[in-house]
């Protein structure tokens, strides 16, 4: 395994979606943001509208506008509004299909009309193997001591065909995994692993926001792009039994992958994960009656492939499950796992049999 050095900061920073700058006697401005984007996944579909400026870092949101996806065969998609500021799609009227252009269209009460870019939904290569490698990253703690913390990578492989379009792509990571409420916890079990296993859950697990992982395959023609690191995850108790690694991988087009890259590049600048938009990434969102205002938020429209990879414990050498040593912190989720964050007893019907 790979040992590498690193420091870590802490932080400390406001939850701001803009940039912060300092006003002398000059009128706050407030600006649109926006956060859209469709697939041809089946929806429903997200539109997320708000009015931030840097007298109010927290955004506000804006209801009762109206909101549409316009097609370039002339069609019209209403979202509804289910909460303020939130609006979503038909997920049975409308899906997105690739090769289609898209433009999304926002009123304002006060009459403001916006509309994007035109945006065409490119296709994406499919997921040729999902795999994971281990290293271990060092760090200073809250007392000043050097710690090392076990790293689970996850790596996709795919090939980048010579005729496509599009040769931008983006991934999304989430996990699951399985938590076991264990009965007989004596010096036998953790010998032999021997004991009751009363009920199970299955937990989404909580993994870090607002890392954005992104490729530029411009220069891939019919080539593999073979392990790309796409996801870090702490090696803990949650790969003990069966951890699912979820990854969606969609195509970008140029301008939304310039979009993503300036998004990354401006949070490691400033060290924050924040999911808002920063105030620096210029968005393809206008106001059809003054070109002059800002605007931000990047509309666009993905293909998405997913695929999924268990982990399992034994492969690993994951640390054992809190309920093995008897972790103070974890005692009601071993008499009760359902007390867990975002957790349930029903399977996933693509959960793995023992």
């Amino acid at each position: 395994m790979i040992k590498i050095f690193m420091v870590f900061f802490v932080l400390f920073s406001f939850a701001s979606c803009l940039d912060q700058i300092e006003f002398d006697g000059v009128k706050k401005e407030s600006f649109l943001v926006v956060d859209a984007h469709i697939s041809d996944e089946l929806g429903p579909y997200m539109v997320y509208l708000s009015r931030s400026g840097f007298d109010d870092i927290s955004g506000e949101s804006i209801s009762d506008a109206e909101i549409n996806i316009l097609t370039d065969d002339s069609e019209r998609f209403y979202f509804e509004e289910i909460a303020s500021g939130t609006y979503r799609s038909d997920s049975v009227e409308f899906i997105g299909q690739i090769g289609m252009a898209y433009i999304l269209e926002i009123k304002l009460p006060d009459g403001s009309l916006y509309r994007s870019d035109s945006q065409k939904l490119l296709p994406v290569p499919p997921i040729e193997k999902l795999d994971y490698n281990l290293n271990i990253i060092s760090f200073l703690n809250e007392l000043g001591n050097i710690k090392d913390q076990k790293k689970v990578n996850i790596t996709v492989s795919m090939s980048i065909p010579e005729n496509i379009d599009n040769r931008y792509f983006k991934w999304d990571v989430s996990g699951e995994y399985e938590f076991r409420e264990i009965e007989g916890l004596t010096d036998i079990y953790i010998e032999t692993g021997i004991g009751t296993v009363l009920y199970r859950c299955y937990i989404q697990d909580h993994l870090r926001k607002g890392e954005v992982s992104i490729f530029d395959g411009s220069k891939y023609r019919g080539e593999l792009l073979n392990r790309k690191e796409i996801k870090s995850i702490d090696l803990s108790f949650k790969f003990a039994f069966q951890y699912c690694v979820n990854v969606k991988q969609s195509s970008l087009s140029r301008g939304a992958f310039e979009y993503w890259r300036a998004i990354k590049e401006s949070r490691e600048r400033s060290g924050s994960l924040f999911e808002k938009i920063p105030s620096s990434v210029p968005g393809n969102i206008k106001n059809v009656n003054d070109l002059s205002e800002k605007v931000f938020g990047y509309f666009y429209a993905s293909s998405v492939v997913s695929d999924k990879l268990f982990i399992g414990g034994d492969s690993i050498r994951a640390p054992v499950s809190p309920c093995i040593v008897i972790d103070p912190a974890y005692s009601a989720a071993c008499i009760e796992c359902l007390s867990l964050p975002k957790s349930t007893r029903q399977i996933p019907s693509y959960w793995p049999k023992d």
